[in-house]
């Protein structure tokens, strides 16, 4: 069993996301937006405050993403996300 350390929510969003770190650690992890066809949407490194970090998606079109967060120590987990207007 594969241990989660994100939260992805809202989901499904109407544009602003949360990423929330199962442990309480300053750091930084690159997250990636897939749309549906595999074309890379978003590609940014957020930084962690208090074990959250915030993304505005609300310039991309309503449908299904897929995100991957990799942090800066290698873990990867991957999401399927919903985005709604």
């Amino acid at each position: 069993m594969t241990a989660e350390y994100y939260t992805l929510y809202p989901n499904p969003t109407s544009g602003d996301v949360s990423i929330i770190q199962s442990f309480e650690e300053k750091g930084t992890a690159r997250v990636t937006i897939v749309d549906f066809v595999g074309q890379v949407v978003y590609n940014k490194t957020v930084t962690f405050i208090s074990g959250k970090a915030d993304i505005n998606i609300t310039d991309l079109r309503t449908g299904i993403y897929f995100v991957e967060i990799r942090n800066d120590k290698g873990k990867i987990q991957n999401f399927k996300l919903v985005l709604e207007q």
